[in-house]
């Protein structure tokens, strides 16, 4: 598409996913849902202030080259982005950033020690470790009013299955022998 194109989700899950506002979100379920996409389209959502800085991640470089970085090619020019393709990075007209990266050693976390961001995304969560997801949700912070965000996609499956299915079990866990809170698709639920 050209100017004036428009996005629009795909599919309720999509929808519900997109429109929540608290801290830490995640939307999983079988290939083909546009959890990929959303996130890219929800990493958007701070670019009209100049500090915004956003960072989405693929286990490895080559997951993320052939999956995000590939697609945020489709939707950012749209946004008035612009690719940085040496760093990887999308810089928009107030300033903001959204970077791609990637941790394939379980101690690449190490490498954003003194990193602040409002955004951080992981395409295929699972795919993770857990200090991996929650060292970087140490990172986000803000100063400037800019609300922070964790936000996951994944299939089922992977290193991360356990800790994520653990971690989320009000909206995950239906076995009759689970007795913690639970939970809806799309319902908040405070710790």
């Amino acid at each position: 598409g050209g100017p004036g194109r428009v996005w629009r989700p795909n599919s309720e899950p999509q929808e519900t996913f997109l429109s929540y506002g608290g801290f830490e979100g995640g939307y999983g379920g079988a290939a083909s849902g546009g959890k990929s996409e959303a996130l890219l389209v929800d990493a958007l959502y701070g670019i009209a202030h100049p500090d915004y800085r956003a960072l989405l991640f693929r286990r490895t470089f080559d997951e993320l080259r052939k999956t995000l970085i590939d697609r945020a090619r489709k939707f950012y020019p749209h946004a008035g982005g612009t690719e940085h393709k040496t760093d990887h990075v999308w810089t928009f007209p107030s300033g903001a950033q959204i970077a791609f990266s990637h941790m394939k050693d379980r101690d690449d976390y190490k490498r954003f020690v003194s990193t602040e961001v409002q955004f951080v995304g992981f395409d295929e969560a699972t795919s993770f470790y857990r200090e991996q997801v929650l060292f970087m949700a140490s990172r986000l912070r803000s100063s400037q009013g800019i609300r922070p965000r964790l936000r996951w996609v994944s299939n089922p499956g992977g290193i991360g299955h356990e800790w994520i299915f653990a971690r989320y079990a009000p909206w995950l866990d239906t076995r009759p022998e689970y007795t913690g809170p639970r939970a809806r698709f799309g319902e908040v639920l405070y710790f």
